[in-house]
């Protein structure tokens, strides 16, 4: 989370979420689930930090490169039902000015497994933007925009049943 001018750098947050999935053969699965997902950025200088909270649904194509690994990609859906900005002094939450709630974008993955546990290693971007301000001089006039958009690194861990 956090603007593209990397004025935000990433937090360690927790995400947990469920998965079921198709298997036409040994080598393709198809994927889908439900997940809670709490993102999170701090300003480069430590004075404030972004959170927020999505509901994930993602849809995955998964194909078994071989017996224990896995690769993935496939589209993704957030709903954004929290999203607080927090300083020294405040904490507020800003989702009503959010551009959109809704964010769409790509998963992609790698994943290694052995009988019932999995560890995978993910990147999420999304096309979506969170936030897009325009920048204007001292006479009002507009000098420049900033758009903010979602993104995340994750490193999971799975009971596979």
């Amino acid at each position: 989370v956090g603007p593209q001018n990397s004025s935000f750098k990433g937090q360690r947050m927790l995400a947990l979420s469920t998965r079921i999935g198709y298997k036409p053969n040994e080598k393709i699965h198809i994927n889908s689930g439900l997940g809670l997902s709490w993102l999170g950025s701090l300003h480069r200088n430590l004075s404030a930090r972004q959170i927020s909270s999505t509901i994930e649904v993602p849809l995955q194509l998964e194909y078994n490169v071989g017996k224990h690994f896995h690769i993935r990609s496939g589209p993704l859906y957030n709903y954004i039902y929290s999203f607080s900005y927090e300083d020294e002094t405040d904490a507020i939450n800003i989702i009503d000015q959010l551009d959109s709630r809704h964010q769409f974008g790509f998963r992609h993955g790698v994943g290694f497994s052995y009988d019932l546990v999995e560890i995978s290693l993910s990147y999420a971007h999304y096309l979506t933007d969170v936030f897009q301000f325009e920048f204007t001089d001292m006479n009002g006039f507009p000098v420049g925009t900033n758009t903010s958009r979602l993104r995340n690194i994750q490193l999971g861990f799975m009971i596979r049943g």
